[in-house]
């Protein structure tokens, strides 16, 4: 978990979150030379994302950020990252009218 909160901060900026759903997760199966991604459901209050420049690559670790609602999340990620967003969705409950 700690290892996550540093993930976060370092690539979002994003603090202060609220794990009220408890601290289930996801893996996602192998991509990028067998490498496996973690999520978890958070809240925070922050409502602005930044992207800041890792500095051993150089340039920012994600390309953009942004709010969307479901369908359009699902229909914008990669396949290996659909069960991801199907599960967060499920296990916070989200009214159908967040998923339009």
């Amino acid at each position: 978990m700690d290892a996550a909160l540093r993930e976060v901060r370092e690539e979002t900026t994003l603090e202060n979150l609220a794990f009220d759903w408890g601290t289930d997760f996801m893996d996602t199966g192998p991509y990028n030379k067998g490498k496996i991604s973690r999520y978890y459901i958070a809240r925070s209050s922050d409502t602005r994302v930044h992207l800041p420049i890792n500095p051993e690559l150089g340039f920012p670790e994600h390309q953009e950020a942004r709010w969307v609602k479901f369908d359009t999340a699902l229909a914008m990620v990669s396949p290996r990252l659909k069960p991801v967003l199907q599960w967060a969705s499920a296990t916070i409950g989200a009214p159908t009218a967040l998923k339009e």
